[in-house]
């Protein structure tokens, strides 16, 4: 089954709080940064193990902003 990655405007929204958005790349996360972040999650992430477009949704933001941060810490 496949399922649909979502956008990079669907996960500013879900995570709305949690990052300082914005263009300035020394202060804030920029799309660019979150695009790098969903192409690892392509490399790692297994579709096998979601039932519903909801769950792999969820499933795929976490592992994305778990990308996000660990570039964030180098």
């Amino acid at each position: 089954m496949g399922f649909e990655n979502p956008t990079i405007d669907d996960f500013k929204n879900y995570f709305t709080r949690d990052f300082p958005y914005g263009n300035d790349p020394a202060t804030s996360i920029q799309d660019t940064d979150i695009q790098k972040a969903y192409g690892q999650t392509n490399v790692n992430f297994n579709q096998g193990l979601w039932s519903t477009q909801a769950d792999y949704t969820i499933g795929y933001f976490f592992m994305a902003a778990h990308w996000l941060v660990r570039s964030e810490e180098r």
